[in-house]
């Protein structure tokens, strides 16, 4: 196995190592005082990890284990989909078995990836402390199977109606969860807010506020750290409805 540390990636910090693990084609962020809580955070369609190294980073630098995994293709349809949620899976037990705390999270597609993740996961006896959605896109598939998630910590952010986020498809997917969790609308952001940093293509569409308030939410509710506190704040404010 081949493993490249680089500690001078954009947004690193001295607390904390990134070391990319070509052969399982994931980039781990390894605080160097772990506190016991992990989190697996899922890039979105036709991206990669690397737009997820900002929230990776800050997290790392509060003891959060983080992977952020490079996904299989998605165009090949159920069978990629399939295949991308096994490699997840692989990933959740291994993180499982070393960490008291694991999470899981995604954005656009990697959310919809993370919510079958997490039932599958739950399914052999892995508990999931969080799920956090991040404008996620799901398929049918998902939308079908979401009475099978069991409760749990669960929060969805979404961004503004748009073709990116296949016009809040996510909305069927709250509909079908059968347990109460939380939904927060950021006023005025776009589907690629959660991208950190953003790509090339990306940097034209996203707003100031809403990766402003992605990355606060994302890193509040897994750290726990006065996350009502906050979205009661940015609710005043006009950023964010419930």
């Amino acid at each position: 196995m081949m493993l490249l540390v680089s500690p001078h990636l954009e947004g690193a910090q001295d607390n904390f190592q990134v070391i990319k693990d070509k052969k399982l084609r994931t980039i781990r962020y390894v605080p160097n005082e772990p506190s016991g809580e992990a989190l697996i955070l899922v890039h979105g369609f036709s991206r990669n990890a690397k737009r997820m190294a900002g929230h990776a980073s800050a997290l790392a630098s509060e003891g959060v284990t983080v992977w952020t995994p490079n996904l299989y293709s998605l165009m090949g349809g159920a069978s990629s989909r399939a295949k991308n949620v096994e490699f997840l899976l692989s990933l959740t037990r291994e993180l499982s078995r070393t960490h008291e705390r694991l999470s899981l999270a995604g954005h656009s597609a990697g959310g919809a990836l993370a919510f079958s993740t997490a039932i599958r996961a739950q399914q052999e006896g892995i508990e999931v402390t969080h799920l956090v959605l991040l404008d996620a896109v799901p398929w049918k598939e998902t939308i079908k199977e979401a009475g099978q998630l069991q409760p749990l910590p669960l929060l969805s952010l979404t961004a503004e109606s748009s073709a990116m986020n296949a016009r809040l498809k996510v909305d069927e997917l709250h509909a079908a969860i059968e347990f109460p969790f939380t939904q927060l609308h950021l006023v005025g952001s776009s589907h690629v807010d959660p991208e950190n940093p953003p790509g090339a293509f990306a940097k034209s569409l996203t707003t100031e506020t809403g990766q402003r308030l992605f990355a606060g939410l994302l890193k509040r509710y897994v750290l726990h750290e006065d996350f009502e506190a906050y979205v009661s704040e940015q609710e005043e404010m006009g950023y964010i409805i419930r």
